[in-house]
């Protein structure tokens, strides 16, 4: 969330803030699914996935997002829902998910396809506010 306060008349000083994570899948099996861990995003509303699949046939990648904690006894519980359409990845080229809302944490789910060899994922997720 930005900081606002004004110093003199007609101007103000913004503090903006950002996280972003990397991930690298380990190689995925045809059929296969896996997901990156999580990035705690609070106070970071605008959310950016960078996906790039490095061969084979195009995987799907499913945007997810959660909207709240839940706690139950003393671990708090993320629960994570889909924030757009599962798309799917053509090999080699960026693919781009972007989203406005602000939620707790962000990740994704990568599922290979059934006719394909093992492949590997790269996935950017950036968050800022």
């Amino acid at each position: 969330m930005p900081i606002v306060t004004g110093k003199t008349v007609g101007k103000q000083n913004v503090a903006k803030a950002g996280g972003n994570a990397a991930w690298t899948s380990a190689s995925i099996a045809a059929g296969g699914a896996t997901a990156p861990t999580p990035l705690d995003c609070p106070g970071l509303p605008k959310l950016t996935w960078i996906v790039i699949q490095t061969g084979g046939a195009g995987g799907t990648f499913q945007p997810q997002i959660a909207i709240r904690r839940e706690d139950f006894n003393v671990t708090a519980q993320l629960t994570f829902v889909p924030i757009g359409p599962p798309a799917l990845l053509v090999p080699g080229i960026a693919s781009v998910f972007e989203f406005n809302a602000p939620v707790q944490a962000m990740r994704g789910e990568i599922i290979a396809p059934v006719a394909g060899v093992n492949q590997t994922y790269l996935v950017y997720m950036l968050a800022s506010g």
